[in-house]
């Protein structure tokens, strides 16, 4: 939950609708924010995060692990505003899980996120064409290999 975000929504879509989406965007790499989009769509991968531990009440980085943020604009914007299979406000449980965070204990925060129906956070590979995989990181590809770099120093050649 981002500061003064007044409300959070879970949106499901069809596995279809959401390929159409991911097939329409390009993977941006931190540092090519000055770059011109190539289509209405784009993904970032964001390092995942540990929901029971946190610091500061920021969940940790997992080591090795990316969550998918997708942005996008015009007709794809239009197309994802009118595909949802449901849309449910998750404000409540989302202010309920940074409270639980917020505890010192790391038993607290396992018994207080365990009352939470939180859903089982799994690995999902959209129903896209093998090239769609790759372009966005999802398949080994020089795309991967730059998102598996994000986060740790580069090492200077001598």
């Amino acid at each position: 939950r981002k500061p003064n975000q007044q409300k959070i929504l879970k949106i499901k879509l069809s596995h279809e609708d959401l390929a159409t989406i991911l097939s329409q965007c390009y993977c941006t790499i931190h540092g090519e924010k000055g770059l011109k989009m190539k289509g209405e769509g784009r993904v970032q991968w964001d390092p995942s995060r540990d929901l029971y531990s946190a610091r500061d009440g920021v969940p940790r980085k997992l080591s090795g692990l990316r969550a998918i943020q997708i942005g996008v604009s015009g007709s794809l914007s239009e197309f994802y505003a009118g595909s949802p299979l449901s849309i449910e406000d998750v404000t409540e449980l989302a202010h309920r899980v940074a409270e639980a965070r917020g505890q010192a204990s790391p038993k607290v925060v396992k018994d207080m996120m365990d009352e939470f129906d939180l859903p089982e956070e799994r690995t999902y590979y959209p129903r896209c064409e093998r090239d769609v995989l790759i372009r966005l990181g999802m398949m080994p590809g020089e795309t991967a290999k730059s998102i598996a770099q994000i986060g740790f120093p580069s090492v200077k050649k001598s």
